[in-house]
Formats: structure tokens, sequence, C-alpha cells
């Protein structure tokens, strides 16, 4: 497929990859982009400026910090700079995070199923609560949870 595609093509085709969360996907557009032309072009750093962000969202820092590396000697400036600042950020110490920071979502896989079960309208009895979620159940013995702000009557 990328055979076939424009430098352009594969470009916006990785960014939008990128928007979506597809990381892998946005790594593989962005370098048979990257392919087509020289390193140290300006597009070639805004590509692996773009490849930086992919990788770190996979998870990967080693892979962003080696090319952050890389990019600290491109020969456009504006490039290089920001080279900097993200290798900044990528080798900063993890930071812990207090858990009233954290917001807990219960585990809905644990549910019957995901399908909705209550319309709007139900009456619902309160068997338990999970931070912003109640645990309901219906009439009919059915449960599942509710956002908290949902429920007009609590019971």
């Amino acid at each position: 497929m990328a055979e076939n595609l424009s430098f352009q093509d594969l470009y916006q085709a990785g960014i939008s990859a990128f928007e979506r969360g597809q990381y892998r996907l946005s790594i593989e557009q962005l370098n048979a982009a990257l392919a087509l032309i020289s390193l140290g072009s300006r597009a070639g750093g805004e590509i692996q400026i773009w490849l930086i962000s992919a990788y770190q969202g996979l998870g990967e820092g080693e892979k962003a910090s080696e090319i952050c590396k890389q990019l600290i000697t491109h020969p456009i400036y504006q490039i290089r700079e920001q080279a900097k600042r993200l290798l900044y950020i990528i080798e900063a110490p993890r930071l812990k995070r207090p858990d009233e920071w954290m917001t807990k979502i219960p585990d809905l896989e644990k549910l019957p199923d995901s399908t909705a079960q209550f319309k709007k309208g139900t009456k619902v009895s309160i068997v338990g609560q999970e931070g912003d979620w109640i645990l309901v159940r219906d009439a009919e013995k059915r449960r599942g949870f509710v956002k908290k702000d949902v429920l007009v009557n609590k019971q």
C-alpha cells in the first residue's frame, strides 16, 4: 500500500493515525514518508518530531529518546530546539501521583453485558457505590452501574 502513496499522502496519513491514537500505524506511515525525503530537511525533522511523540504514545521512551538525541544536531534551529525540549521531558524523573488525583473506573467487563439496561424513568434501588458510580438494581433484579449525576431521585 505504502509504495503507491506520495510523501504528502504518507505524512498526512501518519499524522491522522497519530491523532486517532493508532501509534503503530502512525510510525509505519511516517517512516515510509521519511524514507522519501532528506532527514536534514525541515519536513524530515518535523516527521521525526511526530515519531518521537508516537513512540512515547506506545511507551517506547528509549526509541523516542534516541531520535531526540539525533535531532539535537539537526541543521534547522527550530527542530534542534524542539528536540532538546522533548528530550528534557522524556528524561525527567517520573513523579508519584497521589491517589486523589486519579479517578477509579469500575471494571464494567464484570457486568453480564455492556448494553444499556435501564431506560430513562426506570425506578431503581441503590445496591452499592464505587467512586462516581452507583450500582443499582431495578424491579426485575437487573443490576448495572449508573453515573451519580444521572440519578434524579436517589433511593
